[in-house]
């Protein structure tokens, strides 16, 4: 699955999840946290999208993932899941 299909996905699940239309915002506006009040998720908004994102793509996420790669970013999460679907494959 390439970053594309992965970051649209990603979207559809925060929009059926949280009823927040990421497709609404700039790139420039998504590039900030999702967190920022313009985009106004709630850190619970982001736990309920992080457990569906665990569901839809068959992954776990660490600790780390969460810490390291800045979890409230859509291109972080987007790059998070990118690489453990790369690694399932290599598996």
């Amino acid at each position: 699955m390439s970053r594309e299909e992965i970051k649209n996905k990603v979207i559809r699940i925060i929009d059926d999840t949280v009823n927040v239309n990421l497709d609404s915002f700039s790139n420039q506006q998504l590039e900030r946290s999702l967190f920022d009040l313009e985009i106004g998720l709630l850190p619970r908004d982001l736990l309920e999208i992080f457990f569906e994102l665990q569901n839809v793509f068959n992954i776990n996420f660490e600790e780390s993932d969460i810490i390291n790669s800045r979890f409230d970013v859509l291109e972080n999460i987007v790059e998070c899941i990118y690489v453990k679907e790369m690694s399932k494959q290599l598996a």
